[in-house]
């Protein structure tokens, strides 16, 4: 049977903060192909809305066999019905008007199968998508909060036209303004405060789309929230025999949160475990190392990764297709999204457009934020640097397609406009100086000679401290670098710009050799 490759891609996309995202996307795309599928292999159903049917009436799943093959899937009308949508004591909040399609099934030998979702990825425009995808910390048997702190933040940025995406993790601990409240707090507290005050324009939701567009530019189009409840019994359904997970470092918790309000004890030793739903949540969310949610924004990516292999392996896509029913059932109620099932497709179709190596995923860490504390000193946050941060967006959001020439780079730099500084990074006198005038030999201006404070025998690297991305790239391509040797500007010797620091290979380079 062959597998819907957005599929795929979807589950990559989160299955650890979206995990009823995820699903919502599974249960009708994936019932879609599936019903295409089951015909073009001699089994037969009447309609896809029989299926989606029995997604949300599971003892009335039934597939029966036929060796009649299906070519023509027409969908002529969408039914609105309303979906389940948690509230918070003393919040309203509307119900979200999904739809299911009426389809029926019609022969016609020689005409291909038409791709359904289609028009539903029409409809959503030509534009690039935004998407916040957000976890909050509340549990089954605990849920009269009025509003909650986001546990975890990623945003999904799809490009129908390029077709590239990206997602970027957003660690919680964020200093950001507050949009309308005047005031800067952590970012988790945006959805808690919409919430917690019935933010007009979204509640939570509206009030943390607002907040990530304020402070980082980007703008959200739509938002999913869950819960963590759910993720064990959905890992559990996939991964029956659990999933395959390789720790790097030996982690020891002794504060992780448990099923109510007090903590329990999680270790984890190197190597290469098989870890059940409980488990792996638990190995996704704990923040007990070294950097804390930095370090956990990466497992939650490796999660990701992990669980997307799993769906790809031997039996994974089976368990998958059978556990439909019980995953709709078990997620019912945990979530909040303003996207409908229209929506949905579009977005399911979208991603079967978009191959895996074109999905890109990073984490706003290390060079990208200053730790520091709030202004009464009590707490620990991080400080966001915005011109890092902003580099980090355009090239998870806008990578590059294809071969970019030096002539290409030239024109990015020169719009950008960035400062750039040659520092000598050895003993040998002069050499910054002579790596200036080089330079300014192939059309780059210098703005600042100097030496940096401990030389080494390293070799000639660019240190990007923000705002000078494409300008660093087409320095390395002007002196022959590698990629690896643009590193993250993090010495506190420049606030913005590049720093050339020449190492005992500058010679030879100017040489030509």
């Amino acid at each position: 049977m062959r597998i819907s490759g957005w599929l795929v891609s979807i589950i990559g996309f989160g299955t650890l903060l979206v995990v009823t995202g995820v699903c919502s996307f599974l249960t009708f795309g994936l019932a879609e192909q599936y019903t295409i599928d089951l015909w073009d292999n001699g089994q037969q159903v009447e309609s896809l809305l029989d299926v989606a049917d029995g997604f949300i009436n599971p003892d009335t799943f039934d597939v029966q066999p036929t060796v009649t093959p299906l070519i023509v899937v027409d969908v002529p009308t969408m039914t609105p019905i309303p979906s389940i949508v948690p509230t918070q004591a003393g919040i309203d909040v509307a119900p979200i008007a999904t739809e299911l399609p009426t389809q029926q099934a019609t022969l016609a030998p020689d005409e291909p199968t038409p791709v359904a979702g289609a028009a539903e990825a029409a409809s959503l425009g030509p534009r690039d998508i935004n998407i916040l995808l957000m976890g909050i910390d509340e549990r089954v048997g605990y849920t009269t909060e009025r509003a909650y702190r986001t546990d975890t933040m990623m945003v999904v940025h799809i490009d129908p036209v390029r077709k590239t995406a990206g997602v970027i993790s957003f660690p919680r601990d964020l200093w950001v303004s507050i949009p309308n409240y005047n005031e800067s707090s952590r970012l988790n507290r945006a959805n808690y405060l919409g919430d917690l005050e019935a933010y007009p324009n979204g509640a939570g939701p509206g009030l943390a789309m607002e907040t990530i567009n304020a402070n980082f530019g980007i703008r959200i189009d739509y938002y999913i929230m869950i819960n963590f409840t759910v993720f064990e019994s959905v890992v559990d359904i996939i991964a029956p025999d659990g999933v395959e997970i390789e720790v790097t470092e030996t982690i020891r918790d002794d504060y992780y949160p448990d099923a109510g309000f007090g903590t329990i004890p999680v270790a984890f030793d190197p190597g290469i475990q098989r870890m059940n739903g409980e488990r792996l949540l638990q190995y996704a969310r704990t923040r007990a190392t070294e950097n804390s949610d930095l370090d956990r924004a990466r497992r939650q990516q490796q999660t990701i990764e992990a669980l997307r292999s799993q769906v790809l392996s031997s039996g994974g896509v089976q368990a998958l297709l059978t556990s439909i029913p019980s995953l709709w059932n078990e997620l019912s109620g945990s979530y909040r999204t303003n996207l409908n099932i229209q929506q949905i497709i579009g977005l399911g179709y979208l991603m079967n457009e978009i191959s895996r190596e074109n999905i890109r995923y990073q984490v706003i860490g290390v060079g990208y934020v200053q730790p520091g504390q709030t202004p009464d000193g009590t707490q620990q946050i991080l400080i966001p640097i915005h011109s890092r941060i902003q580099d980090l967006i355009a090239e998870t959001f806008f990578p590059d397609i294809g071969e970019v020439t030096i002539a290409d780079l030239r024109v990015r730099a020169e719009i950008e406009n960035a400062a750039v500084r040659v520092y000598n990074g050895t003993q040998i006198q002069g050499l910054a100086g002579r790596t200036q005038e080089y330079l300014l030999g192939q059309g780059i201006r210098v703005n600042e000679i100097g030496n940096v404070p401990n030389p080494t025998k390293q070799p000639t690297v660019i240190l990007d401290y923000g705002g000078g991305r494409d300008t660093a790239r087409w320095v390395a391509a002007i002196l022959g670098l590698s990629p690896d040797r643009i590193q993250i500007g993090s010495d506190g010797l420049a606030v913005s710009g590049i720093i050339i620091v020449t190492g005992s290979d500058m010679e030879s380079i100017m040489r030509g050799q």
